[in-house]
């Protein structure tokens, strides 16, 4: 007994001490691996922290103060230390000498104070004065500079300009500038902007201008400004172009741009239409490009500035988003076109004219429609038809269409309505896997792409699917519903006009007057067909859509606007003004959702003679030329219903 007992004594004790050994190795591991992680975060940060930029312009210390306490746009702060610098040689022949911090003294806000600090052939500059470094031996009439690289990092440092007549000298990793304008300035920093950086070196004359100022191009050319000579030029081998997705080289993750558009609403800005990673989006710059026109010829030249990416809302935490990358102009002229580039001396690989609407006047009651990418090699033939008629009728005067993937009947389709100035088709070749990468071919770059490039060419625009029309109740038009709305409800704030979802299950029964039709057409129309409807609507914000004021509005989602102007917002539409039909199977598949509550309901039946006119007259012209399928009957009624029963059982 007593031997029994010992043995079982020794066993536990065993078992213990596995399990001790065990808890032992796995607290090990855990700080083995938390230790990598934090290790690795710290290289990381070593490899961003590198990532700083040089910006020559004007300012005083007292213009940046304020601005010290903002949050920076990214997640490194500025760098201010002078640990890193490095001395350049001098060129040939120049007697100058780099004056390092050590010989400045502390930094003082007295500009004053700060010039007596420096050498003689400094302080004859007049209003220069500077902080942190200098060169000795500059002419009386040049204001010299130099611009070092911190550590290794010159290859993404900058130089931006703005002066008459200046010239470039780079000699080992140093470059040189000497103008004969006084220049104030020199700010490092990990992002070039005004909220994030402070400045280094500083002088004595302050400028409104936050950045360089593009001056009249038709000034005389010994006087022209120009910027960034040291970076690669113009790609003239490129096809400039306003909407075609163009991959922005050197990013560690995969970054694309579509188009630009300047939008001076916030602050004044080139608003790109991008792809990129959905958390911590890299880095990039803005190459501003503007054209000069002199003596029969024409040249570009450049300003480039940091990019700020603000990654679009709607993006179900996939790994890469819509975004867009915010450009600032400052008081510069609006450019020509812009690239997008991963490091400032990084050749573009991307080109895209910058689309300016504001040259045209804001016009009234007038209606367009934007459709998220056609995709599946999309090719339903009346579909399209019924739509674009459809909402026509309705007032709608143009339609943007984004072609991922579509049949070649609707591809002929479209081209006609193209060439007749009716509908814009823009390439949608995003290399992102759909519903994997990013949500459905990136629709919310082409949601937001549609709403920019309506801005002040339409002035409402519906962002809607091809199964789906807004039904006015009373009206015949959406501008005259636009109208009995904002007459019965205060719209002065309104920037986007709400509208519940009902389904329209094709599931059901087609309507009873569909067997009596006396031709195909008017049997094939879906909004003929299908007048049974779910009692219930999707409150708003739920498969609802809107009708949108593209001027008030920044950010554009599915169901409704993400943000607006300041001061503005969404109404709420009665439903009985008008609801959205949404033609469509169950949306969980099966058949379970025709056994909700249902209703008849025949608003659409309004056009039904107008709509299968105008459809009719399309089918003929385009049915040779496009190829177009023979349109049938539908079954008989007893038929009709056998089919459904046996499809169901």
């Amino acid at each position: 007994m007593g031997s029994t007992s010992g043995g079982k004594k020794k066993h536990v004790n065993f078992r213990n001490r596995q399990r001790a050994n065990m808890s032992f190795f796995i607290v090990v591991m855990f700080f083995a691996v938390f230790g990598i992680i934090v290790f690795t975060e710290i290289f990381f940060i070593d490899e961003r922290g590198r990532a700083v930029g040089v910006l020559v312009r004007h300012g005083t210390q007292e213009n940046y103060q304020h601005k010290q306490d903002k949050v920076v746009d990214y997640e490194d702060g500025v760098q201010t230390s002078f640990d890193c610098l490095r001395s350049p040689r001098p060129s040939k022949g120049s007697s100058s000498r780099l004056i390092m911090p050590q010989e400045v003294g502390e930094v003082e806000r007295s500009t004053a104070h700060v010039r007596s600090q420096f050498p003689p052939a400094v302080q004859d500059e007049g209003e220069n004065g500077f902080i942190g470094m200098a060169i000795d031996g500059a002419s009386s009439n040049t204001s010299a500079l130099v611009l070092s690289s911190l550590c290794d990092w010159l290859e993404s440092s900058i130089c931006l300009l703005s002066s008459d007549a200046f010239t470039h000298y780079e000699i080992v990793d140093t470059v040189f500038v000497y103008s004969n304008e006084d220049y104030i300035s020199i700010r490092v920093g990990a992002v070039m902007n005004d909220e994030a950086m402070g400045a280094l070196l500083q002088g004595g004359r302050s400028h409104a201008a936050a950045l360089p100022v593009l001056e009249n191009a038709a000034a005389p050319a010994s006087s022209k400004i120009v910027t960034d000579t040291l970076l690669p030029p113009y790609p003239e081998n490129f096809t400039i172009t306003d909407g075609a997705w163009q991959t922005v080289n050197g990013t560690r993750f995969s970054f694309f741009v579509f188009s630009a558009f300047y939008d001076p609403r916030k602050q004044r800005q080139i608003r790109v239409i991008g792809a990129t990673r959905t958390r911590g989006p890299e880095r990039v710059w803005c190459r501003l490009w503007h054209k000069i026109n002199e003596f029969n010829s024409s040249y570009h030249i450049s300003v480039t500035v940091p990019a700020k990416i603000k990654v679009i809302r709607e993006n179900w935490n996939l790994k890469y988003s819509a975004c867009f990358v915010l450009c600032p102009l400052a008081n510069r002229t609006v450019p020509s076109a812009v690239s997008i580039v991963a490091r400032v001396k990084d050749s573009p690989s991307n080109l895209l004219a910058v689309i300016n609407n504001y040259n045209e006047t804001t016009p009234t009651n007038k209606f367009a429609v934007c459709v998220k990418p056609l995709h599946f090699d999309y090719n339903r033939e009346i579909q399209i038809m019924e739509f674009i008629e459809l909402n026509r009728l309705m007032g709608v005067e143009h339609f943007t269409f984004y072609n991922h993937t579509i049949g070649r009947q609707v591809d002929c389709i479209l081209r006609d309505y193209v060439d007749r100035g009716l509908v814009t088709m823009l390439p949608w070749q995003l290399q992102m896997a759909s519903q994997k990468e990013i949500r459905t071919e990136g629709l919310f770059a082409a949601l937001n792409d549609c709403l920019y490039r309506s801005m002040n060419k339409y002035s409402h625009i519906l962002l809607i699917d091809l199964d789906e029309y807004i039904i006015p109740k009373y009206n015949d038009t959406l501008p005259q519903l636009i109208d009995y709305v904002s007459h019965r409800l205060n719209t002065r704030s309104t920037g986007a006009f709400s509208f519940q979802n009902a389904f329209f299950y094709l599931q059901w029964d087609d309507d009873d007057s569909v067997y009596s039709f006396d031709d195909p057409v008017s049997a094939n129309l879906v909004t003929l067909k299908k007048t049974r409807r779910k009692s219930k609507l999707h409150p708003h914000k739920q498969r609802s859509k809107y009708i949108c004021r593209p001027e008030l509005t920044v950010e554009a989602g599915n169901h409704f606007v993400w943000e607006f102007i300041p001061g503005h917002g969404t109404l709420n539409v009665p439903p009985d003004a008008a609801i959205l039909h949404h033609y469509r199977i169950c949306e969980f598949g099966g058949d379970d959702c025709i056994k909700t509550s249902s209703t008849v309901d025949t608003t659409a039946y309004r056009y039904k003679d107008i709509l299968t006119s105008a459809v009719k007259v399309q089918y003929e012209r385009l049915r040779g030329r496009c190829g177009l399928s023979e349109l049938k009957f539908p079954p008989a009624r007893v038929f009709n219903k056998l089919i459904n029963l046996l499809g169901q059982s």
